[in-house]
């Protein structure tokens, strides 16, 4: 995955070590700024060097990777959104990452084998989780990659909670992936009635389409960076 993916307001320099509790016997961190809960799974450990460096401009802000991490190995990330003049939308939120991906493919960088899209609830709150299976490279150097997120909308800002990997290496921890982003939370309040949206869903990124005034939360990985510290 390149440099970011983002979303959410936070007061000050943000974490990704955060806290982790138990409730009800179930493990978990959190991130406060975020009112994200993430579960906390045998295996995965908090990257404590992951901070938000200008939290208006949104980034990385939580970082879970595997205890002996290799090149290639699945790292799950959370990415918020700039801050914006307008709140996001949850379908043009949807919209512009498949159509970022979709840029990405076209300059090149990516060949995208498949893309499956379903609509969910993190509690209360609307939710879409994207699947998408890539190659990077060419010839020998071609990697299989395959990455999930689920994204939403908190407090006006688009956040994405990003697992990406080699095929390989990701299929090996798929269950525990799939626990992680089903086990996500959120207060529960009761969301907002869901403003129009600027843009029609697609399930195909578009042939053409404008350039997104920042940048969306979804992107290629990049192999020389994931599974490390």
């Amino acid at each position: 995955m390149g440099s970011w993916v983002r979303a959410l307001p936070l007061a000050g320099l943000l974490v990704a070590a955060c806290t982790t509790s138990s409730t009800g016997g179930a493990a978990h961190h959190q991130v406060p700024e975020l009112e994200l809960t993430v579960p906390d799974l045998a295996g995965w450990v908090v990257d404590k060097n992951v901070r938000l460096t200008d939290p208006a401009k949104g980034g990385l802000a939580f970082r879970l990777v595997r205890e002996g991490a290799v090149a290639g190995s699945p790292r799950v990330e959370v990415f918020v959104e700039p801050l914006k003049t307008r709140p996001t939308v949850i379908e043009d939120f949807l919209t512009e990452n498949l159509r970022e991906m979709g840029r990405h493919e076209r300059d090149g960088k990516i060949l995208i084998t498949r893309v499956d899209q379903e609509a969910m609830h993190i509690g209360p709150r609307r939710a879409f989780k994207l699947r998408h299976a890539y190659t990077l490279g060419k010839g020998s150097a071609q990697a299989a990659v395959t990455q999930v997120s689920v994204l939403f909308v908190l407090n006006g800002r688009g956040v994405a909670v990003t697992a990406a990997g080699v095929t390989e290496l990701f299929y090996p921890l798929a269950d525990s992936i799939e626990q992680i982003m089903n086990g996500l939370s959120l207060p529960m309040r009761k969301e907002p009635a869901p403003q129009q949206s600027t843009a029609p869903v697609p399930t195909t990124p578009p042939a053409s389409s404008p350039q997104p005034a920042t940048p969306p939360a979804l992107q290629p990985i990049d192999l020389g960076r994931i599974g490390g510290r």
